[in-house]
């Protein structure tokens, strides 16, 4: 659906992805020891663009 819970612009879903969500999702950011933040923002680009970049 087109209905983005926590934000759907590229600087929103980079903070989900960044700092995770209590309880629903890890973080995969550095406190996650994941991925760097260039990789978090062309992560959550892809993301963005497969809900039709809106």
């Amino acid at each position: 659906d087109r209905i983005w819970l926590y934000g759907g612009d590229v600087a929103s879903l980079t903070e989900t992805l960044m700092n995770g969500r209590f309880g629903i999702m890890p973080a995969w950011g550095a406190a996650g020891n994941g991925l760097s933040e260039a990789q978090l923002r062309q992560v959550a680009a892809y993301v963005h663009q497969l809900g039709g970049g809106e």
